[in-house]
């Protein structure tokens, strides 16, 4: 599920198309969330979306790597590498018995040849995470929990992974089953745990999988219904202030006060177009015709700022403080079928007074 280039615009003829198709007992739930707000709701729907869709990869992680491990253990357990299509007798409850023989039936059904690995990839979570249910608890004494799991905590039991899987097994389920997650207090503990879980078997595999999931930057920007892409907001940043100049400023003075600033320091313009920046390059550019005609001589003392405007390709677009970072650098890549310019410069608006500057962002790639 990518992010979006553009904005969406809630309007009542997509609220009902959308309301229409995924049906409105399933938004209901969050749009009342949302005090009724239809656009406030579909947004915290697709939210949500996001928000299961970043589980997916460590959820499938911690699935992979548990089942694999405990029927790894189980074998060296029995003696039997293919204990799971003839388990020993009492190996498993009836209910577990009844889960695998469904499996083996729907593999048959499907020309799927019954081997260890096609049946260890076909069998549920479900079946896995019930293996640590009391009914099994003479078969995960110590010595098979750290055979299964080497890195299992001293002392703990059964029920350490049970409880775990459990959650996570359920997790799993509702974002199967595409219900709502948003509403989960508990969800950055989710997150740990299938690093813990996938730890218990192999560190590094742990470690490999944080590193490429998203969850954590998904969940670090909470819900806000008047964003359309995630990010902080605009006003949680400290920008250095800009230096405003009206358009009949000396040429000289503005260099003057790019000179005396940081390296992002830029002057903005109030003509009567509306807001310009001008940054040290665009003065360079005005004066290197005299440069070049001089021999490196220029006289800025009688131009303005108002001389050099014609030249100045700089479009700025006001925004207020509340808007996200998503929505702030969104607007850098609008898409072209918009009738309006993409911008080269943000103005960022606090209480009515311009507290900052955002460039467009360049990407530079180098061989």
């Amino acid at each position: 599920m990518g992010e979006s280039q553009g904005f969406t615009a809630y309007e009542a003829e997509l609220t009902d198309a959308l309301k229409a198709s995924l049906s409105e007992p399933r938004l209901d739930p969050y749009i009342a969330d949302r005090a009724g707000v239809e656009a406030h709701g579909i947004k915290l729907y697709l939210w949500n979306a996001r928000v299961a869709k970043a589980f997916l990869f460590p959820l499938q992680a911690v699935e992979v790597v548990t089942r694999n491990a405990i029927h790894a253990g189980l074998a060296r357990k029995t003696g039997q590498a293919d204990w799971l299509i003839n388990p020993p007798a009492n190996l498993l409850t009836k209910e577990s018995e009844d889960s695998r023989l469904a499996t083996v039936q729907r593999m048959a059904r499907q020309n799927i040849p019954l081997t260890s690995d096609n049946l260890v990839a076909a069998l549920t979570f479900d079946f896995w995470s019930n293996l640590f249910r009391d009914e099994y608890d003479l078969l995960w004494d110590a010595a098979t929990l750290v055979d299964c799991f080497p890195h299992y905590p001293a002392k703990a039991d059964r029920s350490f992974i049970q409880r775990r899987a459990k959650r996570l097994n359920h997790l799993r389920n509702r974002i199967a089953h595409h219900e709502p997650v948003w509403s989960d207090p508990n969800l950055t503990t989710r997150f740990a745990e299938c690093e813990e879980v996938v730890a218990l078997v192999c560190p590094k595999t742990a470690q490999w999988m944080s590193q490429h999931s998203t969850v954590l930057a998904r969940l670090r920007f909470p819900f806000e219904p008047d964003a359309q892409f995630v990010g902080r907001p605009l006003h949680s940043f400290t920008f250095e202030a800009p230096t405003v100049l009206p358009a009949t400023t000396g040429l000289a003075a503005a260099a003057g006060a790019l000179a005396k600033g940081g390296r992002n320091t830029v002057v903005v313009v109030q003509d009567n177009s509306g807001l310009r920046v001008i940054e040290p390059l665009d003065i360079l550019k005005f004066i290197d015709p005299e440069f070049q005609e001089t021999g490196g001589m220029a006289d800025v003392t009688a131009a303005t700022i108002q001389d050099l405007l014609p030249s100045n390709a700089s479009v700025v677009e006001e925004v207020t403080s509340t808007m996200s970072t998503g929505d702030a650098l969104a607007l850098f890549f609008r898409s072209r079928k918009e009738r309006r310019a993409r911008p080269t410069h943000l103005a960022v608006i606090h209480n009515g007074a311009l507290t900052g500057i955002i460039r467009r962002p360049t990407l530079n790639f180098s061989h």
